[in-house]
């Protein structure tokens, strides 16, 4: 099977002309602004289609991904209420640039959107305050991520005191 997925992704390659890296940067560029079009047009689906063909230009070109792009594209899934790949593509935007305070504030937010389980609680508690510690986060979002991360520490502390302790655990 996985030998089949690397065949599709070198035929897929091989039809694309390589680009030389100021090139695909272009082309990425263009698709970067097609995809924020159809984002502020609401169409969330067209604009992470988008994002994610630029994505495609840039590793093509580079063997890597884009901050903002990745950035972009969680914002586009969050829009279509896609959590997971939304908190993929925050992580993702994160690791790339550790002060981008949109990937974490994405990451935060879909966590928390998701299912309520504890380690996705304590996760969205760490991304917010990895946002809160980025020098990029303009100080009119700054409240509103401290709300978020006030909210996350509530509940994380709700779902300690509702987690029965297991009948044959006993402390010595």
């Amino acid at each position: 099977m996985a030998g089949m997925a690397q065949n599709e992704e070198e035929a897929a390659r091989s039809e694309q002309p390589e680009l030389s890296e100021a090139e695909a940067r272009e082309q990425a560029a263009g698709l970067k602004a097609e995809g924020n079009a159809l984002f502020v047009a609401k169409d969330f689906d067209g604009a992470a289609r988008k994002y994610t063909d630029a994505l495609k230009v840039i590793k093509a070109a580079t063997g890597a991904g884009d901050t903002v792009l990745y950035a972009n594209r969680a914002a586009a899934y969050m829009g279509d209420k896609r959590w997971i790949p939304a908190c993929r593509d925050g992580i993702l935007s994160a690791e790339m640039d550790p002060a981008n305070w949109k990937a974490y504030w994405r990451q935060g937010v879909s966590l928390m959107k998701m299912v309520p389980k504890r380690f996705r609680t304590k996760n969205a508690i760490e991304a917010f305050e990895k946002c809160l510690t980025c020098e990029s986060l303009p100080d009119k979002n700054r409240s509103e991520v401290q709300v978020e991360l006030r909210k996350a520490q509530a509940l994380y502390q709700r779902q300690e005191e509702e987690t029965p302790m297991p009948e044959n655990c006993t402390l010595q």
